[in-house]
């Protein structure tokens, strides 16, 4: 997934400010002192281009100055490249 991403110039269009960001849900402290992005809000985001389409819904850890933690690049779990939706399973517990 995160190779069609980097690929498809995806993660271009949202440095660029192409895509526009739209938080999914509420984001979660994370408050587990052993994970590296402790105190960090986990959130998912919805980024849209300029017609209203969905093309990224992507995870992220968003640090108290507000830059990206972990690899300081959202992780995306759905894509939309054209016409073919492209998405993770969901996990189970």
């Amino acid at each position: 997934m995160r190779e069609l991403f980097k690929n498809h110039s995806l993660l271009d269009r949202i440095q660029r400010g192409e895509l526009t960001p739209c938080p999914k849900g509420k984001p979660r402290h994370v408050s587990n002192p052993s994970h590296t992005e402790h105190c960090s809000m986990s959130q998912m985001v919805y980024y849209f281009d300029r017609q209203g389409k969905p093309l990224v819904l992507a995870h992220q850890y968003v640090r108290s100055d507000s830059t990206l933690g972990a690899s300081g690049l959202p992780d995306p779990k759905r894509l939309q490249i054209g016409n073919i939706v492209y998405k993770l399973p969901k996990s189970r517990p």
